[in-house]
């Protein structure tokens, strides 16, 4: 089976809005306007609540679809 992703390498900058326990592991909600990411947080990282973090991540991209808007408000 052929593999038809693409993997990019990105970093985003964000500020922790909430740290919580997830499963017992510590985890915190990331805001990286105008969305909220949440994520687990690996042992050695030490963010708290308003720090500045930067986020590395691959992101595997399947596709590519057109947004069509419908009338409820979004954008045209």
């Amino acid at each position: 089976m052929e593999d038809k992703s693409s993997k990019k390498s990105m970093q985003f900058t964000g500020e922790v809005v909430e740290t919580f326990d997830e499963q017992g592991k510590r985890a915190a909600k990331i805001c990286v306007d105008p969305h909220i990411i949440e994520i687990v947080l690996q042992e050695h990282e030490e963010a708290r609540l308003s720090d500045k973090v930067i986020i590395e991540a691959t992101v595997s991209v399947t596709s590519v679809k057109l947004f069509v808007p419908s009338t409820r408000g979004e954008p045209v």
